[in-house]
């Protein structure tokens, strides 16, 4: 299954039943290819998940004008160590059903090693280069405490200035 990766999460803990210490790496992904929604639906309605339950877990969502679906994805620290936001990943995925019903998407795990199946991580454009503005651009701010010290001010380097205000009156 082709997924695109939203976000990295981590999740850290100490679990209220055992007391012991926890770190949950996970994949927030999603997809747009309705079949393969109409696929996982009945999958997990044969092993009895109500819609409810499917809906809470992945269910259509409307962006400027196309269908995603996204969800949750249980990975190892492995896979979460070499993948980045927006990268594609095709992956074995199981949709496991635990005894409370919830449903835990994890990628499978075949004689110690993750079916990852291929990834294509993200193609990011670099930003062009800036040298100036199309009117006439101000001379870059100085801050005066810099100067107050003695460094030497670098013109390449922006500098940001502070502005403290001490009056305890709220701007709103």
């Amino acid at each position: 299954m082709k997924v695109t990766i939203i976000k990295k999460m981590i999740k850290e803990g100490t679990s209220p039943r055992t007391g012991n210490e926890y770190s949950i790496k996970s994949l927030f992904v999603k997809f747009e290819d309705e079949a393969v929604y109409s696929r996982i639906v009945k999958h997990l309605e044969a092993k009895g998940c109500n819609t409810e339950t499917i809906e809470r877990f992945c269910k259509p969502n409307d962006y400027k004008g196309q269908t995603n679906y996204a969800f949750g994805l249980n990975c190892s620290r492995f896979t979460f160590d070499r993948v980045e936001k927006f990268g594609e990943l095709d992956a074995k995925i199981d949709f496991v059903v635990n005894d409370q019903g919830y449903i835990n998407p994890k990628i499978a795990v075949v004689e110690r090693k993750e079916q990852v199946l291929s990834y294509t991580p993200p193609s990011f454009t670099p930003e062009p280069e800036v040298e100036g503005w199309a009117t006439d651009a101000p001379d870059p701010i100085v801050d005066e405490k810099s100067e107050l010290e003695g460094e030497a001010v670098n013109e390449n380097k922006p500098t940001i200035q502070v502005i403290n205000d001490k009056s305890d009156e709220l701007p709103f």
